[in-house]
């Protein structure tokens, strides 16, 4: 008789207006992230993410891993708002086990004065503290569930770039998610208890109302060690620390669309119903090396799908994505073939 041993798991839980924040706590300090919304919307089945051209996104497509950024990093001054935190009914404990360590290295430091005396400055240094510290542990990939959304296409491709599409069942488990994003206009404030994990999956799925076109979707990556962060105090005292850059397996890569601008006007050398000739080799653009980088990549790999942006300027104000089989005749010469006739002039 095989002998199975009981995974134990510790789930704690955080409820503001009918959406629930959880954390499952496993053995060996692993954790999953669950958020509920009142209508309990099931995961979606695919994910999308835009880029604008770099030579860091070309690197993330080539090499297929995401990025899991720190808040810092992200467009949203609000990201990640240390001021949702409760630190009121926080007690002394709480603060010693978070802040000892700057005891032991300054003998003149008392967080038990502090805590009764100066509270305010305590409250400050352990959140600017626990900020630092929590998303050096993990970082946050930000997708969307609208492929066409033309805000989303201006604001992160600038309409040169591409989009990706991910199959949400086949990225990996080190990537907790995706978890819906709540927008709202008031904030009910989180207490800080013993696991710090709750708190930070609070405050990265919270966002204002006028980020709610965005319609986004995020995944919690818990490095395998500290990760890099962009606060000049805080690297300097790092290791060797992890890079941000997280793996996925290239059955998870569905589509690749590129933006309507992705290609320029003096770059094309036919133009028909369904058909275009694109050389590249008359381009004047700064990006042109990234884009043949793109377009070889989408060669290589003839099992993800390839689209491109239109817009019908006389008809609705909406973005379309149109499919087209890629072909390479030179170094800098791309032939596409439309599956729709369509005209890219």
């Amino acid at each position: 008789m095989t002998d199975t041993k009981k995974i134990i798991m510790k789930t704690i839980e955080f409820t503001q207006r009918d959406w629930i924040y959880r954390v499952h706590q496993k053995p060996l300090d692993e954790y999953d992230f669950e958020v509920i919304d009142p209508l309990k919307t099931p995961k979606p089945q695919y994910l999308y993410k835009h880029f604008s051209l770099s030579k860091n996104s070309i690197d993330s497509l080539l090499n297929n891993y995401l990025y899991a950024s720190h808040p810092l990093q992200l467009n949203d001054p609000y990201e990640c708002n240390k001021r949702i935190f409760n630190l009121d009914p926080t007690p002394l404990s709480i603060f010693q086990n978070f802040l000892g360590v700057l005891e032991k290295d300054d003998k003149k430091f008392s967080i038990r004065e502090m805590f009764y005396h100066q509270r305010q400055e305590l409250n400050d240094l352990f959140l600017e503290s626990f900020w630092q510290l929590m998303y050096s542990k993990c970082g946050i990939v930000s997708m969307s569930d609208k492929p066409t959304n033309i805000q989303m296409w201006a604001y992160y491709s600038k309409l040169d770039g591409f989009q990706i599409k991910l199959n949400t069942q086949r990225i990996p488990e080190n990537f907790k998610g995706p978890l819906k994003l709540r927008y709202s206009s008031i904030l009910k404030k989180i207490p800080i208890e013993n696991n710090f994990f709750l708190p930070v999956l609070y405050q990265m799925t919270n966002k204002e109302n006028n980020w709610d076109h965005e319609s986004e979707w995020r995944y919690v990556v818990v490095g395998p060690s500290e990760m890099e962060v962009p606060l000049s105090i805080f690297r300097n005292q790092q290791k060797s620390p992890h890079n941000r850059k997280f793996p996925y397996d290239i059955s998870a890569l569905i589509e690749v669309t590129l933006g309507c601008y992705f290609f320029q006007p003096d770059e094309f050398s036919k133009i028909e119903k369904n058909h275009s000739l694109f050389d590249l080799s008359k381009s004047e653009s700064i990006n042109t090396a990234l884009r043949i980088n793109l377009l070889n990549y989408l060669v290589s790999h003839p099992e993800v799908e390839t689209k491109l942006i239109f817009w019908e300027k006389h008809a609705k104000y909406e973005l379309i994505k149109v499919p087209f089989r890629l072909d390479k005749k030179d170094d800098k010469l791309f032939e596409i073939w439309f599956e729709t006739e369509q005209n890219v002039s």
